[in-house]
């Protein structure tokens, strides 16, 4: 038994339907339901007419109820709604079969109560039906929907066919348990609810978030107001605010005297503009006495004894001022006691909150393996080794990481909140160590440092032996975290294998560090400090999953692609503003040697340019060919072209001669450097860049390097250090260079302050050398 899908459908007249239905060629019987009509022609009258009262109906029903009828819906567009069924020429269905089976398939699709006509046809050799049906309820007078009624017609078929054993091949096999759809079905379900707890986690970061954010402003709110109610009462122990400036000295009076209110007065009765002068020396002595004096007020301050004139002198003043800066400072570090105190109970609370969501995520995934191990097995298919469902014990965990790290495996090297100084710091007993092998944190030392923490690289590829089972989120807030540690970032990371400039802890400069998340392939990051040029990687902390060679080399290839896609499309970049800085350089004007930079720092344009009123400086490559230019001011800030590249980048001052090349960091100083010297500089623009710039100038020629870096002093205190100088050796040291360094600053600053003669002296000075290590000349 079929129903014809082509034959099924909908219509706007009874009437056209049912004369087509009833032709008298092809009609056996016919049958109605639930209709007063005996008639074909009455029944699609009394249909219709059925259709045309649906409002009126609707309405009477909604006062039935009570309800307003202001607001019902009209009939239906297309009320008829006409379907076929067939029986194969062998089963010789009966009359009464017909009927019975056309009724059960209208309660199949709930259309039992409305108005039909069947229409038995005996045009072909198979037997068949044709039904009419108003799909407006004559009792409610609403239109039913045939939404689905696909589906539920198959079913019905199949039912009715399975029942007495006659089997259809193409229908049975759609009714089978159909895989794909299944599978389809257990990915909907799961990412719906995958989804709802990725959102519920991210708003419980989020809330996490805001409550250290409100603790820390109030402990910040703490401070300040002790601070304001201290630093008042120190004011009014001098009288003056401590940001207020001194008050001037009194004037002296005509005869040396200071000018106080008795003397004033006394003046005053001199000249006659006091009537009765004695008051002056008797009678308001008296009264002032006599008056009460005034109320104190309100004081922190103990009580001191005064001086025996009654004044608080110099020294008093001292002393009650250390008391309150004492008692000031005790309440602040009681108040940063509190706070360290509710910070720690915080991240206990906040540590039991992320295990018990990582415990959600755990038992998502195992319910989710669940399910499609039933799959596979009602299907009867083997697991993909690759997407093998592992269930690790927690005591099997532990073992596996003992012996990972056992084994050399250095799955996170950041266990242990990072401390700044390990992150960004280069210990002072580096420079005493012989530099060879190189270490996590940029340098390269022997051995590793006793008060120094080193973590050593795996020396097997456990890449691309294991996976780290964390959800994307769960990986930006470890990375967040692992960020804040020494940089200030507001909000979660951006994943997405770019570099992000954000500001170290303690920089106001925006652009002092950066970081770079990588969520596809292999979870990973690095952050970087600017000012340093050192960079750390990130790995995440989570499950050790194994994986299967083919596993490993699907995610090694992803990171590949990752790798190639980031390489295309920063040459792109940097492509285009090559382009760019070629057309400024052309466009752009020498250089006016009467600008304000130029005449500020006492040197010569030495062949750069300028547009407006900004110096331009192109950076050229070993090629000759200008691939991005910098930026400056009158005021002398500086500015890189914007997404040029600028590693091995540099510019050069002077011919080529039998003397030293000397690399330089700004042009400033490599200006000084030349007129002073005459030799040929190359300016390498910053520090970062200038180990780029000697490597390239040392694989060109063998003439003798001259490093004539900057001085940073002023940092030595601070934990960065001498990044100046520290380059300058570091670079000198592997292409076999020497290195002059100015006292403090660069050479610039000697310029200006000791003339181009003493410069000119002081660089002319032999070298000593001292013992070279790599490359000999």
């Amino acid at each position: 038994m079929n129903w014809s899908r082509h034959n099924t459908g909908r219509a706007g007249s009874f009437k056209s339907v049912i004369d087509y239905a009833s032709k008298d060629e092809k009609i056996g019987h016919v049958e109605f339901l639930n209709l007063a009509a005996n008639k074909p022609s009455q029944a699609a009258k009394e249909m219709q007419a059925t259709a045309d009262a649906a409002r009126s109906i609707q309405m009477r029903e909604r006062q039935v109820e009570g309800k307003r009828t202001s607001h019902s819906g009209g009939a239906a567009k297309s009320p008829v709604y006409h379907l076929a069924f067939s029986w194969h020429p062998d089963d010789r269905p009966t009359r009464q079969h017909m009927i019975e089976q056309v009724q059960e398939a209208l309660k199949r699709l709930n259309l039992q109560d409305h108005q039909a006509a069947i229409f038995h046809h005996v045009d072909r050799p198979h037997p068949h039906a044709h039904v009419v049906v108003n799909l407006i309820h004559p009792d409610t007078g609403k239109a039913a929907t045939v939404v689905g009624n696909d589906k539920r017609l198959n079913q019905w078929a199949h039912e009715y066919e399975a029942k007495r054993q006659i089997r259809s091949p193409k229908r049975a096999a759609k009714m089978e348990p159909n895989r794909n759809r299944e599978a389809d079905e257990i990915k909907k379900a799961f990412a719906k609810k995958e989804e709802r707890i990725n959102q519920r986690h991210e708003q419980a970061g989020e809330q996490r978030r805001k409550q250290r954010d409100d603790l820390w402003d109030k402990y910040q709110d703490k401070k300040a107001a002790i601070r304001e109610t201290y630093d008042s009462e120190m004011a009014r122990v001098w009288g003056r605010n401590k940001d207020q400036p001194r008050p001037e000295l009194r004037p002296k009076h005509g005869w040396g005297l200071p000018k106080k209110p008795e003397w004033m007065d006394l003046a005053k009765a001199v000249r006659g503009d006091i009537a009765n002068p004695r008051v002056l020396f008797a009678a308001f002595p008296a009264e002032r006495k006599q008056a009460p004096a005034p109320a104190p007020a309100p004081s922190l301050t103990p009580s001191f004894h005064p001086t025996p004139n009654g004044t608080i002198q110099q020294g008093n003043r001292k002393q009650q001022t250390a008391y309150h800066r004492a008692v000031r400072d005790e309440a602040i570090a009681v108040a940063s006691a509190e706070f360290k105190k509710a910070s720690a109970d915080m991240k206990k609370e906040h540590a039991k909150e992320a295990d018990a969501e990582k415990a959600e995520v755990r038992a998502f995934r195992k319910e989710r393996g669940k399910a499609w191990a039933a799959w596979r097995q009602t299907h009867g298919l083997k697991e993909d080794p690759k997407f093998k469902t592992v269930d690790i014990s927690p005591a099997d965990l532990k073992a596996e990481q003992a012996k990972n790290a056992a084994r050399g495996c250095a799955r996170d090297a950041f266990n242990a909140k990072p401390d700044a100084s390990v992150a960004f710091q280069r210990s002072a007993a580096i420079d005493d160590k012989p530099m060879t092998a190189k270490a996590p944190g940029g340098f390269e030392r022997s051995a590793p440092i006793a008060d120094e923490p080193v973590v050593d690289k795996p020396t097997d590829t456990r890449r691309s032996m294991y996976r780290v089972d964390i959800s994307p989120y769960e990986a930006q807030r470890q990375f967040g975290e692992f960020i804040r540690e020494t940089m200030v970032l507001r909000g979660p990371p951006i994943m997405d294998g770019e570099w992000h400039n954000i500001p170290l802890k303690g920089q106001r400069s925006g652009r002092s560090g950066g970081y770079r998340g990588f969520a596809d392939g292999y979870i990973t990051g690095q952050v970087r400090n600017n000012k340093t040029d050192q960079t750390v990687d990130w790995n995440p902390k989570g499950d050790h999953v194994p994986l299967s060679p083919a596993g490993a080399a699907k995610l090694e290839a992803l990171a590949q692609e990752r790798r190639r896609a980031t390489a295309e499309k920063l040459k792109t970049q940097q492509d285009k503003a090559a382009q760019t800085a070629k057309r400024v350089v052309e466009n752009a004007r020498p250089a006016d040697p009467n600008h304000p930079y130029l005449v500020r720092k006492g040197i010569q344009p030495h062949g750069i340019l300028q547009k407006g009123s900004t110096l331009i400086v192109p950076m050229q490559n070993l090629k000759g060919e200008v691939r991005a230019f910098q930026r400056i001011y009158e005021d002398g800030s500086k500015k890189y072209q914007w997404q040029a590249e600028r590693d091995g980048l540099f510019f050069v001052m002077g011919k080529k001669n039998d003397g030293p090349v000397r690399v330089v960091e700004g042009f400033a100083t490599g200006a000084s450097v030349r007129e002073a010297t005459g030799d040929q500089v190359a300016v390498a623009f910053d520090k970062s860049n200038l180990k780029h710039v000697a490597r390239a100038i040392r694989e060109k020629t063998d003439r003798e390097i001259i490093i004539n870096g900057d001085n940073d002093v002023h940092l030595e205190h601070k934990p960065v250090g001498n990044v100046g100088r520290k380059a300058a050796e570091e670079i000198a040291r592997e292409i076999n260079a020497a290195v002059r360094l100015p006292p403090k600053g660069d050479w610039n600053d000697y310029h200006k302050t000791n003339g181009i003669e003493a410069l000119r002296g002081v660089l002319s000075e032999p070298i000593d050398r001292g013992p070279v290590i790599g490359h000999n000349l």
